[in-house]
């Protein structure tokens, strides 16, 4: 990976800064606090988001400000990338917001999350960093924060090999055994729980062999009932075949019966239907009786009255129409009238109205009243007489409508009476139809009740069905015998099935019982001494490299024999100086520092070297590297870089000699609160 730039809008010092970087060896310059690191935290930011207590949206956000954004353009294989992620202050603290990366000319959105794990799989880190705190691979190989690697050396050797086991991803060994040992505990509960299962094994196949001989007498039981069951079921069969002669006999006894009982019906609703029909004849006779005046159709006459109504009240409408149009003129030319009276000038012109003027038009005005109050009293005449004519056609139609009214009941008379004449010839048809029927159907009756009269043939049916209904009852109890033995066989063949399925299942419990306790050895006398020896040869193989780089950059930058540095097993720096131990603690600040930057040298070849598929081995920064140096190391700083093969180097110093070692310099200035970049 290599940075290309960085802008950065409302991030702590700064407001809005662009920092472009060159692909060499480039010195952030500036006073203390000038905001050189903020730089570096954004660019971790841009790359990982925020990190609870160490890199809070807190710390980040410019004081005063409601949102900031980080923008980082980067460089892999050739490819460029650009990640964009923003911060918002809420009520209660700065939180993330969605951000998004381009590449390809393609924008996707995603959310902090999202982001992290792309980065990660962009980077090729482990997966498993996606849901950490910390961004352990690059706090260690690409940037580590000013006195980080110092506090690193300070901790106790059990906390500094865990993270150092952490970083070297070296804790999957113990994660494997902790598994591991879970598996086991879980095949001992599986062995207790086979164990249990195969602890009946001997009752339940003793119990097997006693269901097979009790299936073995169910079935000669029903081998034996088999021949007393065919005599029976032969016996049965022929009084079956005798009632079936006597019910195709019963059977038309019953279809007689029927037609017997059908007929009976018929016969009485015809008589019942008869009567109705005498009834409905009187009735037809009494309203033939009444008579039916003589009227004349006014339907014409009334359709004319109607027109000439019409009409009439279209004139009156008009009139009533004209009346109002004279009122209205003359009011208007009356208040044309009496307002030219009191004028005294022209309201267009201006000029003095004079008196002649005015006189020549209210006598216009009131020649012009007099023709239309004329015009009003010859259209009340004609207004008046309409309305007369009006009431009088109202009255006639009256009259009129009266008497078609009376028409219509009289034309609806004479229908009714045609019908009920044609009806009543209907009727006399029926009554003789249903007298003719009734006669024959009395002279069936009469040869179907002889039959149904004679009782033998249902005597002898019920004797017959008597002996056939105990042949059945006792071929019942035969087959009630052999379901039960056929059940009892059936209940038995389950048992045995289940028996047979509990003991293959005992017996495969027996193998997995075996199969679980090689395992269990497998895994605690081979597996887990086997991890131990792993781990152990892994832990031996980087600290040995670790503590060949350590000593070889320690060399560099200390440049006195008499001051030797190696580390332990627990990867703790050990001081010899003339062949004696110091604690580092007593080593000068120039040489805590060198020791410092030593360890994360030599932390950064290593890393790499074990995470060979990562894609940050282009890029290295270097947060005050040479605080606390002296002049003759300084010097040495330049060695260092010269000897680092990698591309991309940034160096946040305030020391001006460091401009010298580096091919670039961003120089930083704050003023007034405000970080920028001096050209």
């Amino acid at each position: 990976m290599i940075l290309k730039r960085v802008i950065l809008n409302n991030i702590r010092s700064y407001k809005n800064q662009e920092i472009k970087f060159p692909d060499s060896k480039t010195l952030l310059a500036g006073d203390i606090g000038s905001g050189k690191s903020t730089i570096l935290l954004a660019i971790e930011f841009a790359l990982f988001g925020t990190l609870r207590a160490e890199l809070s949206g807190n710390a980040l956000l410019r004081n005063g400000s409601d949102s900031g954004t980080v923008d980082l353009e980067f460089e892999i294989e050739n490819k460029t990338y650009l990640i964009h992620r923003g911060l918002k202050r809420t009520k209660k603290s700065v939180e993330q917001e969605a951000g998004y990366i381009v590449f390809d000319n393609n924008r996707q959105d995603l959310t902090p999350i999202e982001l992290k794990a792309f980065i990660l799989n962009l980077l090729e880190y482990p997966k498993e960093y996606i849901t950490k705190s910390k961004n352990l691979i690059y706090r260690f190989t690409v940037y580590t924060p000013q006195e980080e690697m110092k506090r690193i050396l300070f901790e106790e050797p059990e906390v500094r090999t865990s993270i150092l086991r952490k970083i070297f991803n070296i804790d999957k060994y113990e994660r494997i055994k902790t598994n591991t040992n879970l598996y086991t505990k879980l095949l001992r509960e599986k062995q207790r729980a086979f164990e249990a299962m195969t602890k009946d094994f001997e009752e339940k196949s003793k119990s097997l062999e006693e269901r097979k001989t009790e299936l073995k007498d169910a079935e000669t039981s029903l081998d034996d009932l088999k021949p007393k069951i065919k005599e029976k079921e032969e016996e049965v069969r022929q009084k079956e075949d005798l009632l079936k002669q006597f019910e195709s006999k019963s059977k038309e006894r019953n279809e007689i019966a029927k037609i017997h009982a059908h007929n009976k019906a018929t016969t009485e609703q015809k008589k019942k239907q008869i009567e109705l029909f005498e009834k409905e004849n009187k009735e037809i006779e009494n309203f033939l009786k009444e008579e039916i005046p003589n009227t004349e159709n006014k339907a014409e006459e009334i359709k004319n009255k109607e027109n000439l109504m019409q009409e009439t009240e279209s004139s009156l409408k008009i009139m009533l129409q004209d009346n109002a149009g004279f009122k209205t003129l003359i009011t208007q030319s009356n208040n044309l009238s009496n307002k030219i009276k009191d004028i005294e000038k022209c309201p267009t012109c201006l000029q003095e109205v004079r008196d002649e003027h005015k006189n020549r038009i209210h006598e216009a005005e009131n020649k012009k009243q007099d023709e239309l109050k004329q015009k009003q009293e010859i259209n009340s005449v004609k207004l008046k007489a309409d309305e007369e004519k009006i009431s009088s056609l109202k009255k006639e139609l009256e009259i009129l409508r009266k008497l078609q009214q009376e028409h219509l009941l009289a034309q609806h008379k004479i229908k009714a009476r045609n019908e009920r004449v044609s009806k009543k010839e209907k009727i006399a048809e029926s009554i003789t139809n249903f007298n003719k029927e009734i006669i024959s159907l009395e002279q069936q009756q009469s040869a179907y009740e002889k039959v149904l009269d004679d009782k033998s043939l249902e005597q002898e049916f019920n004797s017959i069905k008597t002996i056939a209904d105990e042949f059945k009852k006792k071929l019942h109890e035969l087959l009630l015998e052999k379901s039960k033995l056929n059940e009892r066989a059936v209940q038995i063949k389950k048992y045995i099935a289940l028996l047979e399925r509990d003991i293959n299942t005992k017996l495969e419990a027996k193998k997995k019982l075996e199969h679980s306790k090689f395992l269990h050895n497998q895994f605690t006398d081979f597996f887990i001494p086997l991890l131990d020896v792993i781990e152990k040869y892994v832990m031996a193989r980087i600290q040995s490299d670790f503590n060949a780089l350590f000593q070889q950059w320690f060399s560099i930058l200390v440049d006195d024999d008499m001051l030797q540095a190696n580390l332990d097993e627990s990867f703790t720096p050990k001081i010899l100086q003339n062949g004696y131990d110091i604690e580092y603690t007593n080593l000068s600040g120039g040489e805590k520092t060198a020791c410092a930057l030593a360890y994360r040298l030599a932390l950064n070849k290593v890393i790499n070297d074990v995470f060979a598929q990562a894609k940050t081995k282009d890029i290295l920064i270097l947060d005050e590297p040479t605080d606390g140096f002296s002049e003759e190391q300084l010097d040495k700083m330049r060695d260092v870089l010269d000897q680092l093969d990698v591309k991309q180097i940034l160096i946040v110093s305030h020391e001006p000699k460091i401009e010298g070692f580096v091919d670039n310099v961003i120089r930083i200035q704050k003023q007034g609160h405000v970080s920028k970049i001096i050209k």
